[in-house]
């Protein structure tokens, strides 16, 4: 019976030890960094009355003008290969489902003779999806 009552005198005691270690933990300053910077307040967009005119409108082409010009093709862009270091942990098959290219395209793109023997540290070119 002493020995119930010594245990709870201590736990009550350790209560409110931690009790008042809590309440008198100071609570942090700002920071002199987030005094400095307020933050970011950005005007909401206004749409302007309909009887305004428009500071810059831009001329409609004629009909003249639409039929001589002449549309210009785009440049074809250069492709250059992709390119994987193989890491530590991957095989083929990962790499080709991570790119979406069949694993025998990749096999074939770099002339590898045995598919289940890549080393970490290995750049392989990945060939364009099917």
């Amino acid at each position: 019976m002493v020995v119930v009552l010594a245990v709870t005198l201590l736990i009550g005691l350790a209560a409110i030890i931690l009790a008042v270690a809590w309440v008198l933990t100071p609570t942090p300053t700002p920071s002199p960094v987030a005094a400095k910077n307020p933050p970011l307040v950005f005007p909401s967009a206004t749409p302007l009355p309909l009887n305004q005119p428009q500071l810059n409108p831009i001329p409609s082409p004629t009909i003249s003008q639409q039929v001589q010009q002449k549309p210009t093709e785009a440049p074809s862009p250069t492709k250059t290969p992709r390119k994987h270091v193989v890491q530590r942990g991957e095989n083929l098959f990962r790499i080709s489902l991570r790119y979406g290219v069949p694993m025998e395209a990749i096999v074939k793109a770099n002339d590898i003779q045995n598919p289940a023997l890549i080393y970490a540290g290995q750049i392989l070119i990945i060939p364009d999806a099917p």
